[in-house]
């Protein structure tokens, strides 16, 4: 199959919509509505999305969010933002094609190393991303300001420390 896909990049709200029916695979408590509007912020932080197109049908098998971050620690930091490859086209090369393409971006954009973040109960996530060459460095502490930030989440998967 990987090589009946291409990469398309997003920058406009409505070609990011395309993605919708992929993106609330992994966010079933989001709407819709609640997605644009966080896109509609997040494009104003020079905000970009790829998708996965299959060449056959141009169904959009995947989609991942990418911006950078000048940061003190470590320079211009790229972070890969709500990867999601469609449930059906898992284990097919969709999620090795864009997370390449992310790096490759992200190298040719002046990016000094790639981030991500992903649930700690994702463990079919944290297989691929190994795989790839991404290797944990710490923990990502998260205290929510408002309610419903991300309602399955929210109870904590790791509450305390051990």
């Amino acid at each position: 199959m990987e090589n009946n896909l291409h990469i398309v990049t997003w920058e406009a709200l409505d070609e990011m919509e395309q993605g919708w029916p992929v993106i609330q695979q992994m966010y079933a408590d989001m709407t819709l509505d609640d997605y644009l509007a966080r896109l509609r912020k997040a494009v104003t932080f020079d905000y970009r999305q790829f998708a996965c197109i299959s060449s056959e049908t141009e169904q959009c098998l995947g989609v991942v969010g990418l911006w950078f971050f000048p940061r003190v620690w470590c320079g211009l930091q790229a972070d890969i933002d709500h990867f999601v490859v469609d449930k059906n086209a898992r284990s097919q090369g969709v999620g090795k094609r864009l997370v390449d393409h992310c790096l490759d971006y992200a190298k040719e954009h002046g990016a000094t190393l790639a981030t991500l973040d992903t649930f700690v109960d994702n463990k079919d996530s944290h297989r691929f991303y190994f795989r790839e060459g991404f290797t944990i460095w710490g923990y990502h502490f998260v205290k929510p300001l408002q309610d419903n930030v991300c309602p399955s989440k929210e109870e904590g998967l790791i509450s305390k420390a051990n």
